[in-house]
């Protein structure tokens, strides 16, 4: 339909300015009908079939008519002075002169609507709902046009409402929108309608209560009091349901005395004006049956006429009590209350059971705002006759407004109460349903809610609100596809609900994403398309429409010229930036997104991303507690803050090991403690063995996770591998063929709800459960949300293994990861055995956890090094590496050919600290025209190049002699680049890992340094084990030597090159047998010590709680991650050679603008 969001719509004036003939008007009708919405230039094809009229003119004409049929829908507007088809051109410029000159127009009256007609109407009215008055013309009424559909409608409901207007209270929305764009939490608006029934809805058969005398006497057949007959009496009870008044809730109470008549209702309708009725009308009905007559006057709507004939049937018989009730309804329905009451009062009081007379009394009692009086009322209908339809409903409305009101008052459970009590009276009351599902939704529970909604829609199928707030529901809970579904339901009842068309628009976006993520771009571009086409304003969809096509600068542009302070599109820029390398770029946009929202904690982590991956970790870690000083509980941040003290604190160990201590400390405030699976506490019987993650396919931790998949003995360690994998690769179906044919499981569970992938794992009863990218929330998180569900009569736990095989150098592509939800399930870990492996190179700081996997080489017996978990040594190397078939062969040492050494290191920029550089700069000064080349991917940025070079030269390395790499996309041309490079140079004091296998399996040895913490030793146990240690040095002069005296003999390098691959082969780091081997003996003395009751968290943490209690309560918001202290600088914030230009804001005085959490953010 066309949008006024596009067109603006003129004022009265403005319109009134460009005269339209009736000609005119049907030259457009039809010309609409013709060219259809999707027609190219329609409104030039429609303009050149109105005479005399623009293409903005007919688009303006469009734009007026849509507004006007919108406020006729919502009887916003006074009854106009229609003219129907019979005036012509002619009348109508007469009329205009007429009135022009001052006289009173004359109008030709227009051809009055048939029974049948009006029937139809009523038909197509319930199949297609109000508002689509082109639909019931062409489907149902098609002898008359849409205005003149309209024109009816607006009669016929300001006929059903009375004259009087009145705005229904309502329950607050739950949710809202913020003018097409998505709130902080992405969450769609659900909506509150009135209460009243729909038209079609709230009819009432008073053929129930009415004497059926009046459809035999004097011959009139009941063909004549036909539907037509019944709807118009209805109106005559349901006219006095207009909105209610929750100000007055029945505060003026009046009596309800025994004998039945209701009195002390206020009236603002003026007296009953006495009707002349003329002797010839008089002796017309004579021999008649007046009663009768009068009710089938009633029932074509001549109420004046009816109103003489109940006069005159009350002279004769006063004491007739129909009579008194057709009086009062005649008089109800020209709004003149008084009158009426008092005479459903007289039939009352003629007729004390009289089911009839008390509701409508009791509808005058609503109509004026008294709901208890008329709650009374209807309860007296009741207990006259308890078959009374009317009366039931009646009641259950009632109740469902003081529900309302209660609620909105804040006494949400009596609330319940009147909504349930109205349920109890008409169990099929739509909105009383509707309304408890409201309350539910606002109680969090959502199951009552979403069974509430459905039956609301269940007795109302055009409940549009009600199918809005289910799809509200499923999207919050992930399910897209039927929350979409809801909302399509939603927009076929009601197309121009606003509100449901912008859910349809955040969770189509959702939906693109997912499937965009799964592989399916294609598909997913066709999401974000449609839901542009819902809400052509929605920046997100604009967005996501941008990263699907690869073209991120022409979209997100255009989102920022949609919002040019659309933070989330600026972060995500700044994002893409880093990721592609582009560090100023990136630096701009992010310090844009933070000056556009300076409670925007997220940007503060990316920055510090941004500052890590420049290779300035001090600036980086300034940045994270920028952003815990915003959100102490942001994951990301939190993590990656201990993870960049890695890179600069060895020689504060104590210090790093508190940061880590009180960070666990403040999770396991954060997340309480549950026991979980029964499974059965045998020691020697065989185990299941769950391998969890979204790394199985050409991923650095393939490299590691391969060799536990095809070595296992499955007849002893079933092997059950849970795959988040969202689009797999040729290594994918290569492990899931492996393990299948060996017995082993396979789960697909991306995409799969948390809680269902728990029941799985469960259902699978797996004892030991393998966590392989603990950094990746994708596939942590559905252990720690369903917790509560594990909990089970006995205390039988699983053995939990956290095996947490992440490479050391970052994947960019994963910009979502972090390490927050693992650090969650292990807070809540209690009494499991939980292990953590490769991956981090420190302590986790939870005292939940029972060992740390390691060697005795990367932590010697004698460390120093302070973890809260036990250490646990496997007998050979800690690492089990599995080559990559595309690394090619090895090629010969370049110094053969080039004449000179070349050193080099792929290790990312942040491992690269000031003091690495100055011992590389030592060895390349010793060892003449000497080269090093560096390959990582901020290299893409001129002046992270530029800085690094200077750096280098003021400790005397001319540039020259240094070569610069960025990031390599294909991983064959990756290793490849390792024969640029005769000597691999390690760093410290956070080693490689994957880069250190990789060198060495392409012929190119690694000289590396021992240190005094696990992150410095990895070098160490990798080159000792494949017998390399005399590349090992004790300190950084022993470092420089070894690389000089490496550099000095360029023969025995070639060999030692052309034999490392071998050598590499055939060492414990790529035997995969001997290394599961020695895996599955630790799992199984861990059991056994599970068996046997022995759980060291269990003691750490009850000696935790006994020191807890003797410490001064610190208050909860004081308990912030490694209680940051470093203020992020306040002029300007620098990295690496680049500058922001504004000075971030005082973030003390801004607030945040609450934009959805739909956005790009690094992990670790």
């Amino acid at each position: 339909m066309f949008s006024n969001e596009f067109f603006p719509i003129r004022g009265d004036s403005s319109r009134s300015q460009m005269k339209w003939s009736r000609a005119q008007d049907k030259q457009f009708e039809r010309a609409l009908v013709t060219y259809a919405e999707e027609t190219p230039d329609r409104w030039q094809n429609i303009a050149e079939q109105v005479p005399g009229k623009t293409a903005w003119e007919v688009r303006e004409h469009y734009v007026a008519l849509v507004h006007d049929v919108l406020e006729i829908d919502e009887g916003r507007v006074q009854l106009p002075s229609y003219v129907d088809d019979c005036l012509d051109e002619d009348d109508e410029a007469a009329a205009w002169r007429t009135t022009r000159l001052g006289g009173r127009p004359e109008r030709k009256k227009g051809v009055p609507w048939t029974e049948e007609e009006h029937r139809r109407f009523l038909i197509g009215l319930k199949e297609y709902g109000r508002g689509d008055w082109r639909t019931i013309s062409r489907m149902a009424v098609v002898s008359r046009t849409p205005t003149q559909v309209a024109s009816h409608a607006q009669k016929y409901f300001l006929r059903l409402n009375s004259l009087k207007e009145r705005k229904r209270s309502s329950i607050h929305d739950i949710t809202t929108t913020n003018q097409g764009i998505s709130t902080t939490n992405n969450i769609p608006s659900m909506t509150y309608p009135s209460n009243v029934n729909n038209t079609s809805q709230s009819l009432v058969d008073l053929d129930q209560y009415m004497p059926s005398s009046h459809s035999s006497n004097v011959g009139i057949s009941q063909s004549l009091v036909d539907q037509y007959e019944i709807e118009l009496e209805i109106q005559g009870l349901r006219m006095a349901l207009p909105e209610t008044d929750a100000g007055s809730g029945g505060s003026k109470r009046s009596s309800v005395e025994e004998n039945g008549c209701l009195k002390g209702v206020e009236s603002s309708a003026s007296p009953v004006s006495p009707v002349y009725v003329s002797p010839q009308q008089r002796k017309k009905f004579e021999g008649k049956d007046a009663l009768s007559y009068a009710n089938i006057l009633r029932s074509r709507n001549k109420f004046v006429d009816a109103l003489v004939l109940y006069d005159n049937v009350l002279e004769k018989d006063s004491g007739n009590v129909e009579a008194f009730i057709g009086k009062g309804i005649c008089l109800q329905m020209q709004n003149m209350s008084r009158p009426a009451f008092e005479s459903f009062t007289e039939a009352i009081r003629l007729d004390p059971q009289n089911a009839c007379a008390l509701t409508h009394c009791g509808i005058l009692y609503k109509d004026e705002g008294h709901l208890l009086e008329a709650a009374e009322s209807y309860q007296k209908a009741l207990r006259a006759d308890p078959s009374y339809k009317p009366a039931a409903e009646c009641l259950a409305i009632v109740l469902t407004d003081l529900g309302t009101s209660l609620k909105l008052a804040g006494n949400t459970q009596e609330g319940i109460q009147k909504y349930c009590d109205a349920l109890k009276i008409d169990p099929h009351y739509a909105p009383a349903y509707y309304n408890l599902g409201v309350v539910y939704s606002e109680m969090m529970q959502y199951d009552m809610a979403l069974s509430c909604y459905e039956k609301a829609a269940l007795e109302r199928p055009m409940y549009a609100e009600a199918y809005c707030n289910m799809g509200v529901i499923y999207k919050n809970r992930g399910d897209l596809e039927s929350a979409i579904s809801c909302y399509e339901r939603c927009l076929a009842v009601s197309p121009n609900f606003e509100i449901a068309k912008n859910n349809m628009a955040i969770a189509l976006t959702d939906l693109g994403t997912k499937v965009k993520l799964e592989g399916d771009v294609n598909q997913g571009v066709a999401y974000y398309k449609k839901a542009l086409y819902y809400n052509w304003h929605y920046a997100d969809a604009m967005y996501n429409l941008g990263v699907a096509y690869g073209e991120m600068l022409k979209f997100d542009m255009l989102a920022l010229s949609i919002k040019p302070n659309f933070s989330q599109s600026l972060n995500n820029l700044g994002v893409v930036y880093t990721v592609q390398g582009k560090m100023d770029a990136a630096a701009s946009m992010i310090e844009k997104a933070i000056v556009a929202n300076p409670s925007y904690a997220e940007a503060y982590n990316n920055l510090g991303v941004l500052y890590r991956d420049a290779g300035n970790i001090s600036l980086a870690i300034e940045a994270y507690e920028q952003c815990l000083q915003i959100d102490p509980d942001s994951r990301n941040a939190g993590q990656n803050r201990l993870l960049a003290m890695n890179y600069i604190n060895e020689g504060s160990d104590d210090k790093l090991f508190e940061a880590h201590r009180d960070w666990g400390r403040r999770f396991m405030r954060l997340y309480s403690q549950h026991t979980s699976w029964d499974n059965l506490k045998d020691p020697e019987r065989p185990l299941v063995v769950g391998y969890v993650s979204p790394d199985y396919f050409t991923h650095s931790v393939s490299y590691f996770i391969e060799a536990p998949l095809i070595y296992h003995d499955y007849a002893n360690y079933k092997v059950v591998v849970y795959s988040a994998v969202v689009k797999g690769d040729a290594k994918t179906n290569k492990f899931k063929e492996k393990v299948l044919k060996k017995g082993g499981l396979w789960r697909d569970i991306y995409g799969i709800d948390e809680k269902r992938v728990a029941s799985i794992v469960r259902e699978d009863k797996v004892d030991i459960l393998v966590e392989l990218t603990v950094h990746d929330s994708r596939i942590i998180s559905f252990l720690f949300a369903s917790n509560k569900r594990w909990r089970l009569e006995n205390s039988d736990d699983i053995l939990t293994l956290l095996l947490i095989s992440r490479n050391c150098r970052p994947s960019y592509d994963e910009m979502l990861s972090s390490l927050g939800f693992i650090v969650a399930v292990l807070a809540s870990q209690r009494n499991r055995r939980v292990a953590t492996w490769i991956g981090y190179p420190n302590t986790t700081g939870l005292p939940t956890i029972d060992y740390r996997i390691t060697d005795s080489l990367a932590d010697p017996p004698s460390t120093k090094q302070k973890h809260v978990e036990e250490l646990v040594r496997l007998p050979e190397c800690f690492l089990c590496y599995t080559p990559s078939s595309e690394a090619g062969p090895v090629c010969p040492t370049p110094a053969l050919s080039n004449g000179f050494i070349t050193f080099g290191s792929f290790n990312n920029l942040a491992k690269i600290t000031p003091k690495v550089l100055q011992v590389w700069a030592k060895i390349l000064r010793a060892v003449p025209d000497s080269r090093l080349v560096v390959k990582c991917k901020p290299f893409c940025c001129d002046s992270v190049r530029q800085r690094f070079l200077s750096t280098l030269e003021q400790l005397g390395l001319e540039p020259l002699r240094v070569d610069l790499l960025p990031l390599i996309l294909l991983n064959h041309d990756h290793m490849q680049a390792y024969s640029l490079m005769d000597i691999s140079l390690d760093t410290f004091p956070y080693a490689g890992t994957t880069t250190t296998c990789e060198s060495l399996y392409m012929g190119v040895p690694c000289v590396t340094m021992a240190g005094t913490i696990h992150a410095h030793n990895v070098g160490v146990s990798l080159l000792s084990k494949i017998g390399l240690d005399n590349l090992i040095a004790k300190n950084e002069e022993e470092y420089v030597q070894l690389a000089v005296k490496l550099a000095s003999d360029v023969t025995s390098l070639s060999n030692l090159r052309m034999s490392l691959r071998q050598l590499m082969i055939k060492s414990p780091v790529c035997n995969g047998p001997k290394f599961i081997s020695g895996l599955e003996s630790t799992y199984r003395n861990l059991w056994h010590r599970y068996c046997r009751g022995d759980v060291p968290s269990l003691t750490r943490t009850e000696m935790q709680k006994q020191q807890e209690q003797q410490e001064v309560d610190v208050p909860e918001e004081a308990a912030e991650l490694g209680e940051p202290t470093v203020a992020v600088p306040k002029n300007t914030v620098k990295a690496n050679g680049f500058s922001l230009a504004s000075s971030p804001p005082n973030l003390a005085t801004c607030e945040g603008n609450g934009l959805p959490n739909r956005v790009k953010n690094f992990g670790q």
